[in-house]
């Protein structure tokens, strides 16, 4: 379990092409000096800004498209940088979304505070922990594996903020 990681060249005369460190670091977020992580977790929520992304289909669109074009973008961002290195962040926007599009498929989610902070949360407590076979996916130092981690965090952190906002919500009567 990491809760801070090191920003380490590995490969100093490697260079990334612009859009692997722009799609990676999540358009430079990634780049933050600490908590790297829990930056592009937050960033994620950006989306939101574009009332269309509020929808089941739309952002899992948008998550597909994200995924499949952050694990290439990964890729050369690991030859400079190493394993699974703190600027690349977007692994953390695709955990995050899918974190919510399981609280959506269940029926629970609304845009509001109280649904992001539990999403958050939910989705950040597991990429923290690493409950296998998230920390499976992390040893294998490929950019899938890279991915795939925050991908079965994000299960665990959707699943964990249904059951958060069903107690929140028959607390406080919302």
């Amino acid at each position: 379990m990491r809760f801070v990681k090191t920003k380490e060249i590995v490969n100093p005369d490697f260079h990334p092409d612009f859009f692997s460190k722009l799609l990676a670091s999540w358009f430079f977020t990634g780049y933050f000096p600490k908590g790297s992580g829990t930056v592009g977790s937050l960033a994620a929520f950006v989306i939101f800004l574009f009332p269309s992304m509020n929808d089941s289909m739309s952002l899992s669109i948008a998550f597909l498209i994200v995924f499949i074009l952050g694990t290439y973008a990964t890729i050369p961002m690991m030859k400079r940088y190493g394993g699974d290195p703190s600027v690349v962040v977007v692994d953390e926007v695709v955990g995050q979304w899918f974190t919510i599009m399981i609280v959506m498929s269940a029926g629970y989610w609304k845009l509001n505070l109280i649904c992001c902070a539990v999403t958050f949360i939910g989705f950040r407590g597991f990429d923290i922990l690493k409950v296998q076979p998230a920390k499976y996916f992390d040893r294998k130092h490929t950019a899938l594996g890279v991915m795939l981690d925050d991908i079965v965090a994000a299960v665990y952190g959707g699943v964990a903020s249904i059951f958060a906002i069903i107690l929140i919500q028959r607390l406080f009567n919302l």
